[in-house]
């Protein structure tokens, strides 16, 4: 719906964009609560069930907003890829992909979840 009336196969009227504005603050939400959560403990934010598929659905959005035309980006609610959205999508990942490194990979495997919240530096 969003890149049909960013594309302007849709005439949005008040109520679409009402929708979309709705929408597009219920993502990003969901996009500050996962962010607060990884930050509590992103070891364990990856073992969660769908934490891959969830910063790989971050991961796709913003490999799109790189083929995207430059007017999709924008510091908007009514853009194609909002930039606060993509500023969470790069973070979410960026913390993500260091517990998936082999050596976190190994560590997390032996001694699973008796690892502490806060990291221990050897």
């Amino acid at each position: 719906m969003v890149q049909a009336v960013f594309s302007g196969l849709i005439n949005p009227d008040p109520s679409t964009t009402a929708s979309l504005l709705r929408l597009t603050k219920h993502v990003r939400l969901f996009g500050k609560y996962f962010r607060r959560t990884q930050m509590f403990s992103t070891a364990r934010f990856v073992h969660l069930p769908e934490s891959r598929q969830l910063v790989m659905f971050y991961w796709d959005k913003v490999v799109a907003a790189t083929g995207a035309p430059g007017q999709a980006i924008a510091d908007s609610d009514e853009a194609l890829y909002p930039v606060r959205f993509l500023t969470q999508a790069l973070s979410i990942f960026k913390e993500s992909l260091a517990q998936w490194s082999p050596r976190k990979k190994a560590t997390s495997q032996s001694i699973g979840w008796l690892l502490p919240a806060r990291r221990i530096h050897c």
